[in-house]
């Protein structure tokens, strides 16, 4: 039972946190139940919506676990920029604790990364 709601807490935490409603959280609650995978998930979406002015306002789609060397969250998020407006989705890439935060936009060759890391 304990499990239960320590999971059903975390995904209540990257829910309301990081702005995400029911229609809008990411694919990959609705593809797992293991509760670490979630609670990595999370931790990789909340790693990543801190690299954004507004944190908040950060939305995640396409999201999932994968686990090739390290626990690795990859997905897509869209921020918004300095007017406030959303930017545009772009793929992201979060391993471990923070060890290593890609967005797509800021890394040469990410494409080689998302192909080795998800």
């Amino acid at each position: 039972m304990r499990g239960i709601v320590v999971g059903c807490a975390m995904a209540l935490f990257a829910t309301s946190a990081l702005g995400q409603s029911g229609s809008d959280r990411p694919s990959a609650y609705d593809r797992t139940t293991n509760e670490d995978e979630i609670n990595w998930m999370d931790r990789g979406m909340a790693d990543i919506a801190a690299l954004f002015s507004d944190p908040e306002a950060v939305k995640f789609r396409n999201v999932y676990f994968a686990r090739r060397f390290a626990p690795t969250t990859c997905g897509e998020v869209n921020g918004t920029d300095a007017t406030g407006e959303y930017a545009g989705y772009q793929r992201f890439i979060a391993v471990g604790y923070g060890d290593l935060l890609h967005l797509e936009s800021e890394i040469v060759f990410f494409d080689d990364e998302w192909a080795d890391l998800c």
